[in-house]
């Protein structure tokens, strides 16, 4: 009984909002003792950093606080602009997305860590000796990194979902890295039209994850570029980013243990180009299809140059754009123009997005078209 209070202790001071679940902390304590480890405090908080809150927290009223469920005037009121959790409060991350790049951009780098995860880019040039250094990453299978501007995520306190901006950087967030489930602790958060904007002086990230969580993220990530990829095609800047930003999560029942890491997503293999009906066509048809793919590819690549040069830089450790805090610049101001910068800054990628891609689309076309002609007088 002693291990279990001193636990509780622990985790009631460490965390202080929403408290955490007796019942689960000895549950906790016993497995532990069951699997031969001992039973201190150390062990039952890293327990806890790998427990789904809904599990080892007590729900409100008992367990307090928490994010607020605007289903009343007055937390409605706290959400559309004000300062949460003057009680430091413990949440877990359940969605993260870089809305500072491109979905074409963010697209691209995941084919290339695929790539590389599977094994296609290690690819050894023998006899080039100046090309030794430069070659390493590659041969060493090193997945290149995701551009990086500005993250956003969906957190909870187990039951109460919420959507959150990386106001200012916060480096120990990183796309593909942190598992979903990873524990944050909030601590006077500015909440503005029902977001949080954090910052390092507002968050500590504690580590942790969810299995639950995280292994369905690489889906929910390839889910997410293709549905903002969809709304660039439509011509749809806001059907990408649109849902509730504060939901309710179901019930979730007891449980413990690490999470294991979630598996790459696996690369679809290429597909096998099509023969023609004699050797002379079928030279000639792989010949010209082999033309169209590098004129896609140049277009590809000019596609990705153009989002390299948006208006917006989005990178370093300060906000969006140009904006800064004033003397005669109040906070809601300042908060508005940054969600205003933020919207922005999105409908700006997207249309460049949908620009390059359009014109990707026109030079594979066109490239396809005089791969036909081609094929044509050839067989005449």
């Amino acid at each position: 009984m002693g291990d279990v209070q001193r636990a509780v202790t622990f985790l009631r001071r460490t965390y202080p909002l929403p408290e955490p679940d007796p019942v689960w902390v000895g549950e906790c304590v016993a497995a532990l003792r069951d699997d031969g480890q001992p039973a201190t405090v150390e062990a039952v908080h890293e327990q806890y950093l790998y427990s789904d809150l809904g599990a080892s927290t007590l729900p409100p009223p008992l367990g307090g606080g928490g994010i607020p469920t605007s289903t009343n005037e007055h937390d409605a009121a706290r959400l559309e602009s004000s300062t949460l959790f003057a009680t430091p409060t413990i949440v877990q991350l359940h969605t993260l997305s870089e809305v500072g790049a491109s979905a074409f951009a963010l697209s691209t780098t995941l084919d290339q860590r695929r790539d590389v995860i599977t094994g296609a880019t290690r690819i050894r040039r023998l006899g080039d000796e100046d090309d030794q250094d430069g070659e390493a990453g590659v041969a060493d299978g090193v997945p290149p990194p995701y551009p990086r501007s500005m993250l956003a995520m969906d957190v909870s306190d187990g039951r109460t979902a919420m959507r959150a901006f990386e106001y200012r950087r916060i480096p120990k967030l990183v796309l593909s890295e942190t598992p979903m489930g990873t524990k944050l602790l909030l601590h006077n958060v500015r909440c503005l039209r029902g977001t949080l904007l954090l910052d390092p002086s507002n968050t500590t990230v504690m580590g942790g994850a969810v299995e639950a969580l995280d292994a369905g993220q690489p889906e929910a990530f390839v889910a997410s570029l293709q549905a903002r990829l969809d709304a660039a095609k439509d011509g749809s800047a806001a059907a990408a980013g649109a849902g509730a930003r504060r939901r309710t999560l179901p019930a979730r029942g007891r449980g413990r243990g690490r999470a294991a890491p979630a598996p790459a997503p696996a690369r679809a293999p290429p597909r096998a180009a099509q023969g023609g009906t004699s050797a002379a066509g079928r030279a000639a048809r792989l010949a010209a299809i082999q033309a169209a793919r590098e004129e896609e590819a140049a277009a590809e690549e000019e596609a990705a140059a153009l989002e390299q040069h948006e208006p917006f830089d989005l990178t370093g450790d300060t906000t969006i754009g140009d904006t800064t805090i004033g003397e005669d610049m109040d906070d809601d101001e300042f908060d508005d123009s940054f969600l205003r910068e933020i919207d922005a800054a999105e409908a700006q990628a997207t249309t460049s997005q949908r620009r390059a891609a359009e014109a990707a689309r026109t030079r594979a076309r066109e490239a396809r078209r005089e791969a036909e002609i081609e094929i044509i007088e050839i067989s005449d």
